[in-house]
């Protein structure tokens, strides 16, 4: 199969969806599959201490897999400008996806961010590809069990956007 892998934060980063998916992706080309990550150009924030200051390629062959990255500006402290970025982010990658110009058989998404929910709508409505949402965190009820979200509007929305996203995916792990 040819597989696309959409997660936020990927190699070299250090955090637990960048293991999780690259052990997942060389298990699928371990296993004859073509994988092919989208993701996001490494954060300062995120890298180990000898990878801060180094460029990356957008677009990389590393171990088979296929990454492309996106760039942008990220906010960490900001938890206005970061709650914004996460519905962006389906913007961009959906700009990155048509630049990549191939299609896939299925595309697997690591949620959160919820709003990446809307990027596998787009490519499912442009390709026909099969989306399965790999949910960690449910949102929103996380954010507002720690605190993050308090605004009953946007609780409300980010709700029904869950729902939305559960009805609509084909498959969720």
């Amino acid at each position: 199969m040819k597989i696309l892998m959409v997660v936020a934060h990927y190699f070299p980063e250090i955090a637990s969806a960048a293991h999780v998916y690259g052990d997942l992706a060389k298990a699928f080309i371990e296993n004859g599959h073509e994988v092919h990550i989208l993701t996001s150009y490494p954060r300062e924030f995120n890298l180990s201490s000898q990878d801060i200051g180094k460029s990356f390629e957008l677009d990389e062959t590393i171990d088979g897999i296929e990454i492309h990255r996106c760039k942008y500006n990220s906010q960490r402290d900001n938890i206005i400008r970061r709650g914004i970025e996460h519905f962006s982010l389906s913007k961009k990658y959906f700009m990155k996806y048509i630049e990549i110009g191939e299609r896939f058989d299925v595309s697997l998404f690591y949620i959160p961010p919820l709003p990446l929910y809307y990027l596998a709508m787009k490519i499912k409505k442009k390709d026909n590809t099969p989306f399965v949402l790999n949910i960690q965190d449910f949102h929103p009820q996380e954010l507002t069990d720690v605190g993050v979200l308090k605004n009953r509007f946007l609780i409300w929305f980010m709700k029904r956007l869950e729902n939305k996203a559960y009805k609509n995916s084909d498959f969720i792990t």
